[in-house]
C-alpha cells in the first residue's frame, strides 16, 4: 500500500481564504479533507462508492491534536503519526470538530467531489463520537482512580499539606476529560 504525501502548495492554497468563518477550524477542516480525499483515490466513481458506510477508508491519524500541527517555513505540517492507520476518515473527526465545524469538513469533501448526504454524514459522525468516547474513557477513569487514591491516602494519614501531591489544575483538566469522554461515549457528538 503506497500513500503519497501532499505537496505543501496543495494544502497551502486552502489556507489563503480563511477570513470568512473561524479561520483555524476552516483551515484544519479543509486540510484534513484534502489529505483524506487524496488518499481515497482519484476517480469520481471510486469516490462515489466511498459514500457507502464502511467504505470511507483512507490514511488516518486517530490522535490528531493542535499540538501535532506545526508551521515549518510557513507550511503546515502534521508531526505526530505514531498512531496512523488505514481506517474510516470519521475517526479523525469527533475529538476536534464540533457538529458545526464537522459540517465544514463535509462541505470541503463535497467541494473535492465526495458529496456525502449531510444526514448520513452526521449520523456517522455521531456514532463514531460514541466510539471515541468509549476509547478515551479509560484514561479518565485512571486519572479519577489516581486522584481518589491520593485523597484517601491523605485522609488516612491525616496529613495537612499546603499543596496536594496532585496538582489541582492537572486534576481539573483530567476531570474535564473524563466527563467529556463519558458524555461522548453515552451520547456521541
Amino acid at each position: 500500500m503506497n500513500f503519497e504525501l501532499l505537496p505543501n502548495e496543495i494544502i497551502l492554497d486552502l489556507f489563503e481564504y480563511l477570513s470568512l468563518i473561524d479561520p483555524v477550524t476552516k483551515a484544519y477542516a479543509h486540510a484534513l479533507a484534502r489529505i483524506h480525499y487524496m488518499n481515497l483515490g482519484q476517480t469520481h466513481v471510486f469516490l462515489q462508492e466511498r459514500t457507502i458506510e464502511g467504505t470511507s477508508l483512507t490514511l488516518i491519524n486517530t490522535d490528531l491534536t493542535p499540538d501535532d500541527i506545526r508551521s515549518i517555513e510557513g507550511h503546515p505540517v502534521f508531526i505526530d503519526c505514531d498512531q496512523a492507520a488505514f481506517g474510516s476518515f470519521y475517526l479523525d473527526l469527533p475529538n476536534y470538530f464540533s457538529v458545526e465545524s464537522a459540517l465544514c469538513y463535509r462541505n470541503a469533501l463535497a467541494e473535492l467531489g465526495l458529496d456525502i448526504p449531510p444526514a448520513l454524514f452526521m449520523e456517522n459522525f455521531h456514532e463514531v463520537g460514541r466510539y471515541m468516547g468509549l476509547r478515551y474513557l479509560e484514561v479518565g477513569l485512571q486519572a479519577w482512580r489516581r486522584h481518589y487514591n491520593q485523597e484517601m491516602k491523605q485522609n488516612n494519614d491525616a496529613i495537612q499539606q499546603e499543596k496536594q501531591s496532585t496538582d489541582e489544575s492537572e486534576w481539573d483538566a483530567q476531570y474535564w476529560f473524563f466527563h467529556y469522554s463519558l458524555e461522548l461515549a453515552l451520547n456521541g457528538q
